[in-house]
């Protein structure tokens, strides 16, 4: 097992992948430039050679958190 930033991730691979809070804010950052972070995100996606899973937070503190606009944009 291996926990890594998507950064570090970059030209691995794995039999299994576990994407967690992918939330909006978070992936993509807010402050972070929304391409980079897009490309990133895709990078993590990609790491996985048969399975990805992904979370995210639905609800926190009794606010509703939304998922990260990337998961949408990717058919999720």
């Amino acid at each position: 097992m291996a926990l890594l930033t998507y950064f570090k991730a970059k030209g691995r691979q794995w039999h299994t992948v576990i994407l967690t809070t992918c939330n909006q804010g978070l992936i993509p950052h807010k402050r972070a430039p929304l391409e980079d972070e897009r490309r990133l995100f895709y990078v993590a996606m990609t790491r996985a050679s048969a399975n990805l899973m992904i979370s995210y937070v639905g609800k926190s503190c009794n606010n509703k958190v939304k998922a990260s606009q990337f998961l949408a944009e990717a058919g999720f």
